[in-house]
């Protein structure tokens, strides 16, 4: 059998509308006129998989901003995952109140069964030795009243029961929907910092690169083969500050991780 024809690229540039693979099933999002996959996986053979997205070309190395944009997407992962989270308890909630307006009518109406069914005792034993016939029938009443008024009792317990299992269920989102907020605040937290890393980190090679251009330019004292060597250290060293900047980030992130797990510790045995 013949095989299918590939499967078509992505439009480029990209309109702010998503695209889907239709061999790998892999979705990506429009960002910044580009396709970025929406999770780590295979990339179309149009784009090239730098550290988990999608991009166009070669990307340069030490791109921050690549990683920025990273960051973000997963922070709106986490975001659409709460507003879901939200929505799943604002309905229990609603169920919550309409079975306890429930529980509440039904508890009047047994409180009703109650009273009436006393009364109805209270006549039955003042009247049963008037006749053996009235004894008999108030029997049957008594009888009829009885199991009605259990029946009701039953129903009063199997509503309280579910009840109590949709506290337990709003109970439990809310704590998850706590922690899922956490987590993004924390994430929000290292974002921010990474930003303001990268702002120093902007400044010290904008200064090494003007400081390199100005020595090669002004000193008389070195060769052509002493300018060379200058020249090859000036493209040299952004990629030993990317090394030394990644390492910082990363450390930094696993110190984030450490501080977040001991949270989410304490908040599970507090609850």
């Amino acid at each position: 059998p013949k095989r299918p024809p590939p499967p078509p690229p992505p439009p480029r540039p990209c309109n702010g509308d998503s695209w889907k693979d239709p061999v790998t099933k892999q979705v990506y999002e429009c960002i910044n006129g580009k396709y970025l996959a929406t999770n780590s996986g295979k990339c179309p053979t149009s784009l090239n998989n730098y550290q988990g997205v999608c991009v166009s070309g070669q990307p340069p190395k030490g791109n921050w901003f690549t990683q920025l944009l990273l960051a973000r997407q997963q922070e709106r992962e986490l975001s659409k995952q709460v507003s879901k989270l939200t929505s799943n308890v604002i309905p229990l909630r609603s169920d919550n109140v309409k079975l306890e307006s429930e529980i509440n009518k039904v508890t009047g109406a047994i409180r009703k069964e109650v009273a009436i069914a006393e009364g109805l005792q209270n006549i039955g034993s003042n009247k049963r030795n008037v006749t053996a016939n009235q004894g008999g029938l108030r029997s049957v009443a008594d009888k009829a009243i009885t199991k009605s008024l259990h029946d009701k009792q039953e129903l009063y317990k199997k509503i309280t029961h579910q009840n109590n299992t949709l506290s337990r269920n709003i109970e439990k989102n809310t704590v998850t929907y706590n922690t899922e907020d956490q987590k993004n605040y924390y994430i929000s937290q290292s974002i921010d910092s990474y930003e303001k890393w990268n702002r120093y980190i902007f400044l010290v090679y904008y200064f090494l690169f003007v400081i390199s251009l100005y020595f090669i330019y002004a000193t008389n004292s070195l060769t052509l083969l002493g300018k060379i060597v200058v020249i090859l250290a000036l493209f040299v060293y952004p990629h030993i500050i990317y090394y030394i900047e990644s390492f910082l980030y990363f450390s930094f992130s696993y110190l984030i991780t450490l501080i977040m797990n001991q949270t989410y510790e304490k908040e599970k045995v507090k609850t």
